[in-house]
């Protein structure tokens, strides 16, 4: 379950993306409720499937309307270094066994390769534990409020849209030692190319 809040509107938006029932349901949905911060309220029910449409329904009409058509969405081509460009725990990297098993339809070797990743991290965060190191991710910052924050502030992008998308990039794709990644450098990376194969 996700929850975002807008206390300016005086509205919360409770969302659970859900996958596949155990036992029966569909692959996909999507629920959520919009409801009024202050009170409680339901206003909104949201419903459907999030590869397919999705409906929003008004609780004192009880009408639904479509909120989303994947189908008459343009879809933005991914625009994605190689995997040798990335860093390892970039998704691409991080992830490419699970997503060649699963492309596969290897769900025991995806189950494998994706404890293997959990245990990994599990390890990692026992080792800093032990030795007092404090976790620092490379992009957010912990706050005085106890909630990370983007390091990149919104005020600190500036209006012009070149602008701001070159200051964008530059902070995505720039790696710890200052050098870019390089987008011309074509995958061959045989794991990431099955697993991303069309």
């Amino acid at each position: 379950m996700s929850t975002v809040t807008c206390k300016h509107s005086d509205l919360v938006f409770d969302v659970e993306f859900k996958t596949k029932g155990i036992l029966w349901g569909s692959y996909n949905q999507i629920a959520g409720k919009i409801r009024r911060l202050s009170t409680g309220e339901v206003l909104y029910d949201i419903s459907g499937n999030w590869q397919t449409a999705m409906y929003i329904t008004d609780r004192q009409s009880g009408k639904p309307e479509l909120l989303f058509d994947s189908a008459s969405e343009h879809v933005v081509p991914q625009i994605v270094a190689c995997a040798a460009e990335q860093e390892p725990n970039e998704s691409r990297n991080l992830w490419k066994h699970v997503t060649k098993a699963i492309r596969e339809s290897s769900l025991n070797d995806a189950t494998t390769h994706k404890t293997a990743i959990e245990e990994a991290q599990r390890s990692q965060a026992k080792e800093r534990e032990a030795t007092g190191e404090r976790f620092k991710p490379r992009f957010f910052q912990l706050e005085i409020d106890g909630h990370y924050h983007p390091q990149l502030m919104i005020k600190d992008i500036p209006e012009d849209a070149a602008a701001a998308k070159e200051k964008l990039t530059e902070w995505i794709f720039a790696r710890p030692d200052g050098s870019m990644q390089d987008f011309s450098r074509e995958e061959d990376d045989p794991v990431v190319l099955a697993a991303h194969k069309h």
